[in-house]
Formats: C-alpha cells, sequence, structure tokens
C-alpha cells in the first residue's frame, strides 16, 4: 500500500471515540416531545457531523423560523451531560489501545469535533483520555463546520502536520467529506450509518474498529522504512 508515512491522527469525538451518538437519538427523541416538534428527533441523522451554524440554518428551513433553536441546545446540553454523568461517557473499542499505539510511536493527535469547547473538553476529561492529545479542536474554533476541511486543516496546523500526512478518523459521511477535502487519508469506522458508494470513494480504508486502525497505520508506515 503506497502512501506517505502517518504523522498525526485526528479522531472525531462523537459516535468515534465515544458511544454517543445513541444518547444523542434519546435525547433528541425526548426533545422532540418536549419541545413539540414531532419531526424533531428525525433530523438527527443529517445532523451527525454538524456545528451549531448549520444546525440552526437546518431546523428553521424544516421546522420553520419560530423554531427555539437557543432552547433546544440549551435542554440537549442539561440532557446529555446528566446522562453522561449518570452512565459515564462510554468508550468506543479500541480507543486505549489506539492512543497508547500512537503514543508509543510519537505520532502526534488531535481531536476535530462540531461538539463547543466546554462539552467537548468535558466529555474527553471524564473518559479519561484528555492527557492522550496534543491538540483539541471543537466546533465553535471555525466558522465552516463539517463537511467543510476547514476543523481538520486547523487541527493539522496546530500539531505542525500536513494534511498529506495524517489520518482522518470519522464515523459520519458529513465528516468523511470533511477529511476528504482537506486532503488526508479518510478511514470511517461506521457507527449509526453505513459507508455508501460516494462513502467508498472518498475513504482510504473502511474499519469495525479503532483496534483495526493499529494494523493500517503499522501497514502504511513500515512500507516507507
Amino acid at each position: 500500500m503506497e502512501s506517505a508515512m502517518i504523522k498525526a491522527v485526528v479522531f472525531d469525538m462523537d459516535g468515534l471515540m465515544f458511544d454517543t451518538e445513541k444518547i444523542g437519538i434519546r435525547t433528541w427523541n425526548k426533545l422532540s416531545e418536549e419541545l413539540g416538534y414531532p419531526k424533531l428527533h428525525n433530523l438527527i441523522y443529517t445532523c451527525f457531523g454538524t456545528n451549531h451554524n448549520f444546525k440552526r440554518k437546518y431546523f428553521a428551513e424544516v421546522l420553520g423560523e419560530d423554531f427555539p433553536y437557543d432552547l433546544f441546545v440549551k435542554r440537549e446540553i442539561e440532557i446529555t451531560g446528566q446522562t453522561l454523568k449518570d452512565e459515564g461517557v462510554p468508550r468506543k473499542k479500541g480507543l486505549i489501545e489506539l492512543l497508547e499505539y500512537l503514543k508509543a510511536n510519537n505520532i502526534k493527535t488531535a481531536v476535530a469535533t462540531s461538539t463547543t469547547q466546554g462539552p467537548a473538553v468535558e466529555h474527553i476529561k471524564d473518559a479519561g483520555v484528555f492527557d492522550y492529545f496534543d491538540a483539541i479542536i471543537t466546533g465553535d474554533m471555525t466558522e465552516k463546520g463539517k463537511p467543510a476541511p476547514d476543523i481538520y486543516l486547523k487541527a493539522c496546523a496546530e500539531v505542525g502536520v500536513d494534511p498529506a500526512d495524517a489520518m482522518g478518523l470519522e464515523d459520519s459521511y458529513n465528516g468523511v467529506r470533511a477529511i476528504f477535502a482537506a486532503g488526508m487519508k479518510a478511514v470511517m469506522i461506521p457507527d449509526m450509518v453505513e459507508p455508501d458508494d460516494e462513502m467508498r470513494e472518498k475513504t482510504f480504508a473502511i474499519k469495525e474498529s479503532l483496534l483495526d486502525v493499529i494494523d493500517l497505520i503499522e501497514e502504511i508506515n513500515n512500507s516507507n522504512c
């Protein structure tokens, strides 16, 4: 497999590092009833991997200009935060093993999440993985969210690695699109949505779990020795 050495790996957060997309679905179902918008819970699949700028516009288009977006965000943070306090932050299979491997091999690490800084950092700390990362880039740090490449380009810049020498890990379509647009190697680890033809075209690889990424990086980097 001919490819440049992997010098950095950039992680999405929800659905990739943590099994939180399912919690998100439960939260949106609850808010659909609480706010009186029956169609709300169906919108989450389009919104996976997107930031607040996208969601605010999308909700206005689908649910109407009167949709109380700020109240929705406030309640989403409250409900999700309480759920994670009660149940803990569920780490995905292979996360610790992959982070330990990257650390041992001096490969830079970053997070690129559409979640805003406060909740993102809190979740990463609560999961016990904060100290593994060289940079954490959140959805409020770039004007354009996924599928625009901005957040991944910023993550690469923060760790001082050219995008061509970096790998991005994602579970969502919009995330894969962002990595591809950034000129990085996109690896999809499906969670709530399975890869379609577009995803197969834009990914360097599709893997079952984070554990499988170790062998992939080994294969790439050993071929460059």
